[in-house]
């Protein structure tokens, strides 16, 4: 999955101080709490495979033959664009608008009609264009961030020199109760 432009953020340092009883007005760390926010939100979100806030994405499968493919996260709230990869590398756009989306908070699929990938050689890169994300952030996610952000706060880790981050038995426990499992890349149909 390729973000296209900045994921937006889903805990404030604002937020963040008030779940831990901070100072609204103590603003010397705000960078660093920025910092770890961030580096939390991008563990729980890759860790969960749920996207927390709205963005636009890329993603690359390959076509293999089938009508219906499971994203690889949820939710996915719009697809935008469909293409495939032509032998010469370029890329050729499909008629998106004759796809369409199935269950796209809990179990996201692409459903393409019969003939749709006629043309497309077996196995060419597809990049399919969608909006993932939830519209609310959701409350556990959040709190899954802001208990890491805060161990990590605490604790003083530089969040860019880190080698294996540290993630809290709270936490951990949340990411895997809210963990997104596809059940299956393609289908017939």
């Amino acid at each position: 999955m390729k973000v296209i432009g900045q994921a937006p953020q889903a805990v404030s340092a604002a937020e963040f101080k008030r779940a831990v009883h901070m100072g609204p007005d103590d603003v010397e760390d705000d960078l660093r709490i920025g910092a770890c926010l961030s580096a939390a939100q991008d563990l729980v979100e890759a860790a969960t495979r749920r996207p927390m806030t709205p963005r636009e994405v890329e993603f690359h499968p390959r076509a293999v033959g089938g009508l219906r493919w499971w994203f690889p996260v949820a939710p996915v709230s719009a697809v935008s664009a469909i293409a495939w990869q032509e032998v010469g590398g370029a890329w050729a756009d499909l008629d998106a608008a004759l796809a369409w989306l199935e269950a796209g908070h809990d179990e996201p699929q692409l459903v393409l009609p019969a003939g749709f990938l006629d043309g497309v050689a077996d196995g060419a890169a597809l990049k399919v264009t969608a909006t993932v994300g939830a519209s609310a952030v959701p409350r556990h996610l959040a709190e899954a961030v802001i208990l890491i952000a805060k161990d990590w706060y605490d604790a003083g880790i530089a969040t860019e020199d880190m080698v294996q981050k540290r993630v809290a038995f709270g936490a951990r426990r949340i990411i895997q109760q809210q963990r997104y499992r596809r059940p299956c890349e393609w289908a017939a149909a």
